[in-house]
């Protein structure tokens, strides 16, 4: 990887990225607004939205495409890696202590998402 000028850069990689910001953009969209939408032909957007949709960087609903739980759990990382949280498994009324002391410093939640659907018990 040399400089931001883009000389090593990947296109497919490149594409990819610009499907994900542009879902970002318009909150999910179909496969055919997407092409429009960055004057891509179908084709190369449909392969770009699979290897996105199976690695959970998308999911579809219906013909809709919108951004996936991995991009959360990526994110999630990136903002726990900070100085001044951290989060506590298997503590149900407290899933994340504040770690610095100074009250001006703004808070950080972290929410894990659950991909499960919640037990319906009987009665």
């Amino acid at each position: 990887m040399s400089g931001k000028d883009g000389s090593d850069t990947l296109q497919t990689t490149t594409t990819s990225i610009e499907i994900l910001k542009f879902l970002e953009k318009v909150d999910g969209a179909r496969v055919s607004e997407i092409a429009e939408g960055m004057n891509r032909p179908k084709s190369t957007v449909y392969g770009h939205l699979a290897t996105l949709e199976k690695n959970e960087f998308v999911i579809q609903r219906g013909d809709f495409y919108l951004l996936g739980p991995e991009l959360l759990r990526l994110g999630n990382h990136v903002r726990t890696r900070e100085d001044g949280f951290v989060l506590r498994a298997n503590s149900p009324s407290n899933y994340s202590r504040r770690l610095d002391s100074d009250p001006s410093s703004p808070l950080r939640w972290v929410v894990k998402p659950s991909l499960s659907t919640p037990h319906q018990g009987t009665r």
